[in-house]
């Protein structure tokens, strides 16, 4: 299938059946590519990335408003074009990216301070509403990609903190729970992904060559 896109990543719609890259769906059976109602602004406000919701009616986008520069994170409806907010981040604060849990109920929410100290985290909001929690929150230090792990109740981290090189962490969502290091990695690249297993880990990593690794019963037991 020509997609006409170039260097655009793509995530799995929930139906299994269509990819979402950038602001178009592909249909993987018919080939078909359509784009979605909105590209650049949604309700006076710019775009800044889109990810998939709970299920194939349901995106989550991330927005910043032009004159105040808050970004916030909203839920769309393809259906009838309804939006409802989900979260503010702080101000001075930009989101990076969005997932959702594989459950549906959870998002994980990267944000990152736009001055020093460069403070960044990753938050867990509920998504019918309710407080969020930070999951991690460190000052300078790398915080990279996270994954969801297949039961939804913890998150797979890429990053360099807590007093160490770059590592892979699980950290589970549940508040109180203690975070574990799973990996020690010289360097640790910006992709990586859980096999539905839920026991091997791929990833890539090395500079100035990338190289693709695989690591398998790396999660703690549950």
């Amino acid at each position: 299938i020509s997609t006409g896109i170039s260097n655009a990543a793509f995530e799995w719609m929930p139906d299994s059946r269509q990819v979402l890259l950038d602001r178009f769906l592909l249909d993987l059976e018919t080939g078909v590519k359509s784009s979605l109602p909105f590209t650049d602004n949604l309700n006076g406000q710019t775009v800044r990335s889109v990810a998939p919701g709970k299920d194939s009616n349901t995106f989550i986008v991330i927005l910043v408003n032009n004159p105040s520069k808050r970004f916030k994170l909203v839920e769309y409806k393809l259906d009838s074009g309804a939006t409802r907010d989900l979260y503010e981040a702080p101000a001075d604060y930009n989101l990076n990216y969005s997932a959702i849990s594989p459950d549906g109920r959870s998002l994980i929410v990267s944000e990152r301070e736009r001055t020093e100290p460069y403070t960044k985290a990753l938050v867990v909001i509920p998504v019918e509403g309710g407080k969020g929690h930070d999951l991690i929150r460190v000052k300078g230090d790398y915080l990279g990609p996270a994954h969801w792990t297949a039961d939804s109740k913890s998150v797979l981290v890429a990053g360099g903190f807590l007093g160490g090189k770059a590592a892979f962490w699980w950290f589970p969502v549940a508040p109180g729970e203690k975070p574990r290091k799973l990996l020690d990695f010289d360097i640790v690249g910006t992709q990586m992904s859980l096999h539905p297993d839920g026991r091997t880990l791929a990833f890539h990593s090395g500079w100035p060559k990338a190289e693709l690794w695989t690591a398998t019963n790396v999660l703690p037991p549950r």
